[in-house]
């Protein structure tokens, strides 16, 4: 985020376009950012799934392995 704000501050400087470049640099930085972090939250919740899985795919082993219960 902070790149796109002061590289567009530094165009706007060099072009004298004050303030489009750093709003449009900071709109840009503010749409990469929300891409990563909606990326990194995708990657974490398929990671807890694979995990919640294998969880209750070693429960079943489990239980499909004791004995039946005595009454």
């Amino acid at each position: 985020m902070a790149v796109g704000l002061f590289g567009g501050s530094w165009l706007d400087k060099k072009f004298g376009t004050t303030p489009w470049l750093t709003g449009i640099g900071l709109t840009y930085g503010i749409a990469a950012a929300a891409r990563a972090i909606y990326r990194t939250l995708k990657q974490a919740n398929r990671e807890l799934e694979e995990l919640d899985q294998k969880e209750r795919e070693a429960r079943k082993k489990f239980d499909d392995a004791k004995p039946p219960a005595k009454k």
